[in-house]
C-alpha cells in the first residue's frame, strides 16, 4: 500500500544460550518499506507542531503536540540517517 506497509516481511531473531533475545533483524526489502515510512513521519510531524503552536488551550495538550511533533521528526531521521548508507551499499 503506497509502498509504506512491508509485503511478507522476513525476521530472524538470535538468542543466547539460556533464551535470552540478543538481536532482531529484517530483511532488506522490509527496511525499504520501513525507510519510506520514516520519510512520511518526517514530512507530517511538523503538522503536530504547527498544530500544537496554533491551540489556544488547554496547556499541557500545545505542549504535547509539540514535544510529539519534534520527537517524531528527530527520532524518525536519526533511524533514516543511521540505516540509509546501508541499503544504498556504501558501507558492508
Amino acid at each position: 500500500m503506497l509502498g509504506i506497509i512491508p509485503n511478507k516481511p522476513i525476521v530472524t531473531t538470535k538468542y543466547t544460550e539460556n533464551g535470552i533475545l540478543t538481536e532482531v533483524c529484517i530483511d532488506a526489502q522490509t527496511e525499504r518499506t520501513m525507510q519510506n515510512q520514516r520519510l512520511v513521519a518526517m514530512s507530517l510531524s511538523p503538522l503536530l507542531v504547527y498544530s500544537g503552536v496554533k491551540l489556544k488551550d488547554p496547556t499541557w495538550l500545545r505542549v504535547t503536540l509539540v514535544g510529539m511533533g519534534f520527537a517524531c521528526f528527530f527520532s524518525h531521521l536519526k533511524a533514516y540517517t543511521i540505516i540509509r548508507p546501508y541499503l544504498k551499499g556504501d558501507k558492508k
